[in-house]
């Protein structure tokens, strides 16, 4: 079986606000430790959001729930937000068809789609950067490795301002032979704050393609 290069994610900052933001942070407004600086200026960006809808002004309330957004954001441990088996390769964050069923047969080729989030940033010269490193493994039911590749995707990105909105699809051709269930399993790394996450998708493989 062999694993086709990783199509790394393409991203864009700043289309993702919104007012699930706003009930997020209010949960944090109420239940955060006040002591906590980042917490505090968090939850100022917030009322001064809040304050701003009141004045019907949603120009400035979207600044202060961005501010509030990225520091919760800096605080957050580097996490996989959703993770979806495709029918055909992704073309964007968000676009995507996600496949039916979890079977495949052998000569088909499995994409993965994942959207990841809190990954963190360092200053350059050049405005900011991040790093994102992806290890693949694909077991049987007994525990038995049939693929693992490290680095499939290792790769540092730059960027002018931060960005909330990051994608990375995987796509593996099953070539080998294979048969039954399989759980394909992804390791992500943060290449700037040396965070991990993990996450494990469930296939079946019933023989050959026509």
């Amino acid at each position: 079986m062999t694993s086709t290069p990783v199509r790394h994610g393409r991203y864009s900052g700043g289309r993702a606000v919104g007012f699930l933001w706003l009930t997020c942070l209010i949960a944090l407004l109420v239940t955060v430790d006040p002591r906590v600086s980042w917490a505090d200026t968090a939850a100022d960006s917030l009322r001064q959001a809040l304050q701003d809808l009141e004045r019907d002004d949603p120009r400035a309330a979207l600044e202060g729930l961005e501010k509030a957004y990225h520091e919760v954001w800096l605080q957050t441990d580097f996490h996989i937000t959703k993770s979806v088996l495709a029918s055909r390769q992704p073309s964007d964050f968000g676009i995507y068809e996600p496949r039916s069923d979890t079977a495949f047969l052998l000569g088909d080729t499995v994409f993965l789609y994942y959207e990841i989030a809190a990954f963190k940033y360092r200053s350059t010269e050049r405005g900011l950067e991040f790093g994102i490193e992806m290890d693949v493994e694909m077991r049987d039911t007994a525990g038995r490795s049939v693929l693992q590749v490290s680095r499939v995707l290792s790769q540092v990105f730059e960027a002018n301002r931060a960005v909330k909105e990051m994608y990375l699809s995987l796509s593996i051709d099953l070539e080998s032979d294979l048969s039954g269930p399989y759980v394909v399993k992804t390791i992500l790394r943060d290449l700037v704050s040396g965070e991990e996450t993990t996450d494990s998708l469930e296939i079946i493989v019933k023989g050959e393609s026509g």
